[in-house]
């Protein structure tokens, strides 16, 4: 009877919906029987790594064949001698093993089932190796194998707070965070530092930011970021392309691997860009002011500065997609990472254009529409691949490139 109210209290606790009562009965409880304590929390590591690693479908074929489920679950009855959560966590894996089979081979006769697919999750790596799959508007303690607290989700942010990263990493240990196309997801840094991730982008960036030394992180794709000031400790945006060095300001970066060119674009404080190819050099920055845009271009390695309006390259942070005389061939590509589809042109004339034009609510129909009424081609689609065709008669024209 005991053993069931302790059972109770644990699940409660996991799913952080245990009252102030349960959780100092639990602490009671858990002062006399310390081994028992952390083998349940080891185990809730096993169990949460198992809902949310991504489906490995030969494997799980192969295992459901061999009967491996109830291997892993007399495996768990020789490490865990206590109980407790045994029954519930062995019951999970073994629906994780036999429940990905379940979904191989019933999704031939059901498309629905067959179209999900695991790239199209918000992912994040941990230090450990393992995967937790992000799913936004959800809320919930991100904890590594070992059942510490790394981080916390709360609905659209991911937050990693000073006291539990500190806590739970002995050594610097890193956290990958990958966002698909279609999606956008914010996180707030150990040191208080904002980041909106963009589609199609991830940054790499340890738990804990050390007391000395620059504060650095590794960003592929697009970020906004509002840095928290610290003159003894620069945060480092690093990039394929080069890095960006700042105190405390707000700034946004569009670095994409696949793209030849480099933006950044200053909203408040100061930046200083450099090669990362060679050692640092404060001497060699190129410093930008509020307002400015830095233009990094691979065909002549040369940097362009220039000011601009802000907004139409932070309007992706609200959801919006703003642009200003942006070229049809960037256009689409935002477009392609803002809806998760693939866009073909075949009409090689819209490459001179270019395209004015803010979406905020709109679906990926109604701004194909929109853009179609504007420069008068003609396209097909079919689910989420769109093939432009040959231009049609034009009565608002798009601008012609200078």
């Amino acid at each position: 009877m005991i053993e069931k109210k302790i059972d109770l209290l644990l699940v409660k606790y996991f799913d952080n919906r245990a009252t102030e009562e349960e959780l100092l009965e639990l602490q009671l409880w858990a002062s006399k029987n310390e081994t028992d304590f952390k083998q349940a929390v080891e185990l809730h590591g096993v169990v949460q790594q198992c809902l949310a690693s991504k489906l490995d479908i030969e494997k799980s074929f192969e295992n459901f064949k061999k009967h491996r489920a109830l291997e892993e679950v007399i495996t768990m009855q020789k490490r865990y001698p206590w109980k407790g959560l045994l029954k519930y966590a062995a019951l999970i894996l073994a629906l994780c093993t036999v429940g990905t089979w379940y979904f191989v081979t019933n999704s031939a006769n059901n498309p629905a089932m067959a179209s999900v697919d695991a790239s199209k999750e918000i992912k994040l790596e941990l230090g450990d190796g393992s995967v937790k799959v992000i799913v936004k508007g959800e809320e919930q303690q991100i904890l590594n194998n070992l059942g510490k607290l790394i981080s916390t989700q709360g609905k659209g942010t991911l937050t990693y707070t000073p006291a539990s990263t500190k806590l739970n990493s002995l050594k610097e240990s890193f956290n990958t965070l990958t966002i698909p196309y279609g999606k956008t997801f914010k996180l707030v840094l150990s040191d208080g530092t904002r980041v909106a991730l963009n589609a199609g982008s991830s940054l790499r960036y340890p738990i804990h930011f050390g007391e000395k030394g620059t504060r650095k992180v590794y960003l592929d794709g697009e970020g906004y970021f509002e840095v928290t000031k610290n003159t003894a400790q620069p945060f480092i945006v690093s990039t394929s392309k080069h890095d960006i060095r700042v105190l405390g300001t707000k700034f946004n970066v569009n670095s994409y691997t696949e793209d030849n060119n480099m933006q950044t674009v200053l909203v408040e404080g100061t930046v200083g860009i450099y090669s990362n190819k060679k050692s640092f050099n404060e001497k060699e920055m190129l410093l930008l002011k509020p307002s400015q845009k830095a233009t990094w271009k691979a065909e002549n390695n040369q940097i362009s500065v220039e000011y601009t309006s802000t907004d139409q390259y932070t309007a992706w942070v609200d959801g919006a997609l703003m642009f200003v005389n942006t070229p049809f061939n960037e256009m689409i590509r935002k477009i392609e990472r803002h809806f998760d589809v693939s866009i073909q042109n075949k009409d090689a004339s819209l490459e001179k254009h270019v395209f004015t034009g803010k979406f905020e609510h709109e679906t990926i129909d109604q701004v194909m529409h929109a853009i179609q009424l504007y420069s008068g081609f003609n396209y097909t689609k079919n689910n989420n691949q769109i093939i432009i065709n040959r231009t049609l008669i034009q009565t608002t024209p798009m601008k012609q490139q200078p």
